[in-house]
């Protein structure tokens, strides 16, 4: 998938910051109701960027737009931005009808994200730094750093293995994607750190990869340390979370809200053995055998996939 993301304020341009003004935040730093003109060269000019984007660059599926205080004034913007967004009651309107029309002209099916900028060219939604608490009605994706910030840090400290594969699961039983930032530093490096943490998700992911790609959310979603999904084909996966000092399976993971239907058949992602299971109330509880508690296939998050439907 080719995502590319632009950032609407440019401040390089003598347009957005103009030399004769001050600079005192990320806004543009003249009205540009006073001055059409050369706001209609900035707006220009953003144009002709996306166009170079759209069509130097082979297929582009999604347009990931920030900046959002660069918008009409009349669109509104979340409460919990408008803060920092919202300093300047000035019109930042660079006509996205125009952009986007092009846009789509080169880019046929282009997805648009013009974050926080309710309206028809916000085609999904992009939370910062959290997961939602449930899932949403909305396609959406959480933004988040791997380490504690944006940009590149020498002295940065990264998100332990455990809480990147936790965090992935708890994004994708509710619905959603992540998007996973790692800052690189002057000369295009990662840190040490960030490869270690890439590789510990790839190798829990080369195990249970399928409990994740091209899955759906199914209610309940989640139950303290257990995550579901399921494919289109009704399997469905129940992904236990393990406590920070939990290096084993436990003898027993139970679910109180539904059950698999007679007949199922269930196994651990990475290990062959059947798993028993029992009817308790209107859940069920599933046995992991000693085998794979002495030796799991994996660390950090272990997956039972439900053959069979649920109900």
């Amino acid at each position: 998938m080719g995502r590319c993301l632009f950032l609407k304020p440019d401040w390089n341009s003598a347009d957005y910051w103009w030399p004769y003004h001050a600079t005192p935040d990320r806004h543009v730093n003249y009205n540009p109701a006073k001055h059409p003109q050369r706001w209609q060269r900035f707006t220009d000019f953003v144009y002709r960027q996306i166009e170079e984007l759209m069509t130097q660059y082979g297929g582009i599926d999604i347009l990931w737009l920030d900046g959002a205080w660069v918008r009409p004034i009349q669109n509104p913007i979340p409460e919990e931005h408008r803060e920092w967004a919202i300093k300047k009651d000035w019109n930042q309107d660079i006509n996205m009808p125009r952009i986007i029309k092009m846009a789509r002209t080169h880019q046929p099916g282009l997805i648009v994200v013009d974050r926080w900028i309710s309206g028809e060219f916000e085609n999904y939604l992009t939370p910062e730094q959290k997961i939602p608490d449930h899932a949403m009605t909305a396609p959406w994706e959480s933004c988040i750093t791997m380490a504690s910030g944006w940009s590149y840090n020498e002295h940065e400290i990264y998100k332990p293995v455990r809480e990147l594969i936790h965090m992935l699961v708890d994004i994708v039983c509710k619905g959603g994607n992540l998007l996973l930032n790692i800052g690189p530093s002057p000369q295009g490096d990662w840190a040490d750190e960030a490869y270690d943490r890439l590789r510990g998700i790839g190798e829990w992911m080369k195990i249970n990869h399928e409990s994740i790609y091209e899955t759906r959310p199914i209610a309940p979603y989640k139950e303290k340390q257990v995550c579901l999904t399921r494919k289109k084909d009704g399997t469905v996966y129940a992904i236990y979370l393990a406590d920070k000092e939990e290096l084993h399976p436990p003898a027993t993971i139970c679910l109180s809200t539904f059950q698999p239907n007679p007949g199922a058949h269930l196994t651990m992602l990475g290990a062959s053995e059947v798993l028993n299971w029992e009817k308790t109330g209107e859940g069920f509880l599933v046995r992991i055998p000693e085998s794979i508690q002495k030796k799991p296939p994996c660390s950090h998050a272990w997956v039972i996939r439900i053959d069979g439907g649920c109900r």
